[in-house]
């Protein structure tokens, strides 16, 4: 059986389309797994892990604000229910930034993390890195690459370059501009 599910990642633009078929689960609850997947299409993301995807972050988010939808792993390989799935979040300047509520268990192979906060900041211009362990034997480690920009005001509307207000001496060089050019009119 072969899905198709599309994910976008906003931040840096590329399109992440999970295209091979997807494993036959063990699980007792396959139809429930599959629904769920069908659920988030256009909204899940590759990891570095052939074996684990996630729901898209958004690209820019304020420090220490619930994110607005549950960020969700899922998991294509043999993981048990009652598995600790924790996340870690950094880059090269905040190699461990702060989390909240970041460890969740899996059940029916998806790991719902309901209240994750990014308490620390990415750095200006800086994308953090997100780093998902689960702690199976031997553990699965994923990486979610430039997944999120995390800062104090998050999101803004972009500074408007404006002309700056002229000096008094170049609004009298203006006044006596225009007044010459009148009398060479006359």
């Amino acid at each position: 059986m072969a899905s198709l599910i599309g994910g976008y990642h906003g931040s840096s633009g590329n399109t992440a389309m999970i295209t091979q078929p997807l494993p036959s689960t063990s699980c007792s609850n396959e139809k429930s797994f599959l629904d769920c997947f069908a659920e988030h299409s256009g909204q899940l993301v590759k990891t570095e892990s052939p074996n684990i995807v996630c729901t898209v972050l958004p690209p820019h988010w304020r420090c220490n604000k619930t994110l607005p939808i549950a960020f969700k792993v899922f998991s294509f390989g043999d993981v048990p229910d009652g598995a600790k799935v924790s996340l870690l979040a950094g880059n090269d300047e905040n190699y461990c930034a702060e989390l909240r509520n970041s460890t969740a268990v899996m059940k029916d192979r998806i790991a719902r993390f309901n209240d994750l906060r990014f308490v620390g900041r990415s750095g200006r211009g800086k994308m953090l890195c997100l780093t998902i362990t689960v702690a199976t034997h031997p553990p699965q480690v994923a990486t979610y690459s430039r997944a999120i920009k995390v800062t104090v005001d998050g999101p803004r509307e972009p500074r408007r370059h404006r002309r700056p207000e002229p000096s008094a001496f170049e609004q009298i060089a203006a006044v006596a501009a225009a007044a010459n050019t009148r009398e060479m009119a006359e």
